[in-house]
């Protein structure tokens, strides 16, 4: 009897450790769970960029990894990516969108990319196999926006690089981040070693075009007032911008080709640089 209670001892604890354990675990998972999928503060745009099918129809594709969205400042990616985590997670796709200059980001004073990266999602260092929430749809999305914003911190490309190698090998989550200056989209590319980073889509997927321009004309009532010319005008330059901010800018300044040209050429430039790789 003495024998077998020194052996029931040992088990006993064991088995309250292991209980213990699957508490805690579980309670992770749910916490997780809950910040993953929490309502995100966003409404749907009336007139979506076409970044967001293409973006869509990328991911699908069964390479778990990371894709690069990139697009020139005032391109219209944030709201991009904000209607792409809605439209996805309206379809039974797990999708959390993180900004890099979030205003709780923004108020720490030089945050750490791994304490950001895994805590927004609810996460723990390590935990993104065991802990990622996930649906029968496919795999979770993560969706990093101005990432720039973290490139020159401490450890950002390692730990990157790392949850990159943890995507390749569960094969339960990708990820999407979204770049505004070109020259960092190439750097990122090029921690690549492979294909295990790639752009989405393509390099001017979030380029609006004229049917784009004139789908987002019909919401803006001050455009409404203008003489036929001077709106005829501002439409045909917004899509040479391919931009809508530059178009937003010129309903209220009125047309300016400089401008529209300038925004024409850094997408231009941009483009031939990553179709190059």
């Amino acid at each position: 009897f003495v024998a077998a209670g020194f052996v029931a001892a040992p088990l006993a604890g064991m088995a309250i450790q292991s209980g213990l354990k699957n508490l805690l675990d579980f309670d992770e998972r749910r916490r997780a769970n809950q910040v993953m999928c929490a309502p995100l503060n966003h409404k749907l745009s009336p007139v979506l960029s076409p970044a967001v099918e293409a973006i869509e129809n990328a991911i699908q594709d069964p390479f778990c990894g990371i894709y690069v969205h990139w697009g020139p400042f005032g391109s219209g990616k944030a709201v991009a990516l904000q209607d792409l985590t809605l439209i996805m997670r309206s379809k039974g796709h797990v999708v959390k969108y993180l900004d890099a200059q979030d205003t709780d980001v923004l108020t720490i004073e030089n945050p750490k990319f791994t304490d950001w990266l895994l805590s927004d999602p609810g996460l723990h260092f390590g935990r993104f196999k065991s802990f990622l929430p996930s649906s029968k749809i496919g795999p979770t999305v993560i969706i990093i926006n101005r990432f720039d914003y973290f490139m020159m911190k401490p450890r950002a490309k390692a730990v990157i690089k790392a949850v990159l190698l943890s995507a390749l090998e569960n094969q339960n989550f990708k990820i999407v981040l979204g770049i505004t200056r070109c020259d960092d989209a190439l750097e990122i590319l090029k921690w690549n070693g492979g294909e295990k980073i790639r752009i989405a889509a393509s390099a001017g997927c979030g380029r609006w075009g004229i049917d784009d321009i004139i789908a987002i004309a019909a919401f803006e009532n001050r455009l409404k007032r203008l003489k036929d010319e001077e709106r005829a005008e501002i439409i045909r330059l917004g899509a040479v911008s391919g931009s809508p901010s530059v178009f937003h800018e010129m309903v209220f300044t009125g047309p300016n080709v400089d401008l529209a040209l300038m925004s024409h050429q850094e997408y231009a430039e941009g483009i031939e640089k990553l179709n190059s790789i």
